[in-house]
C-alpha cells in the first residue's frame, strides 16, 4: 500500500484492515490511524527497524497538523521481560519521537491482537497452528 497523507488508514496488515469499516469515522473526526510497520515482534534486522522509523518520520513530515495522528504501538513497552527487544525498543523510540512532535497524537498500546490472520508469528496464531499441525511447543508454568 502506498502511504499518502490523504488516506485515514496507513497500513495494510491485520489491524489496518480491521479498521477499514471505520474509515468514514476517521475522516469525519479528522484522524489518521497509523497501523503500518513490522508485525514480527521477534525481528532483529536493524535495517528493517530503521526503515520502520524512517517511514513514520517521513510520513509525519507531510502530515496535516489539523488532524489527529493515532499510532498503534504495543502494550509490551511496559513488560520488563520483553521491552529490551529490538522491536519494543523501536516502538519506544517511535513513541518518544511522536511526543516531541508538535501534533495532536494518540498512542494506542494493544496487548495481543486476536483474529483470523495469516500471520503465524502472533502468539495466538502460533499456538493455533502448532495444535492444528499436531506439533509440540514449549509453555511456561506460572
Amino acid at each position: 500500500m502506498k502511504i499518502t497523507t490523504e488516506n485515514p488508514i496507513v497500513g495494510n496488515g491485520f489491524i489496518a484492515k480491521k479498521f477499514l469499516k471505520n474509515k468514514k469515522k476517521l475522516i469525519k473526526s479528522k484522524s489518521v490511524l497509523y497501523a503500518a510497520g513490522i508485525s514480527d515482534s521477534k525481528i532483529n534486522d536493524k535495517n528493517e527497524l530503521i526503515r520502520e522509523f524512517s517511514r513514520i518520520r517521513d510520513y509525519l513530515k507531510k502530515f496535516d497538523n489539523k488532524k489527529r495522528f493515532i499510532y498503534i504501538s504495543s502494550f509490551t513497552v511496559f513488560d520488563p521481560l520483553r521491552n529490551k527487544s529490538p522491536y519494543i525498543k523501536n516502538k519506544i523510540k517511535i513513541e518518544k519521537f511522536l511526543k516531541k512532535k508538535n501534533i495532536n497524537y494518540l498512542i494506542i498500546r494493544f496487548p495481543e491482537t486476536i483474529g483470523k490472520s495469516k500471520n503465524k508469528k502472533t502468539l495466538i496464531n502460533f499456538i493455533f497452528h502448532k495444535i492444528r499441525e499436531g506439533k509440540k511447543f514449549k509453555i511456561w508454568k506460572n
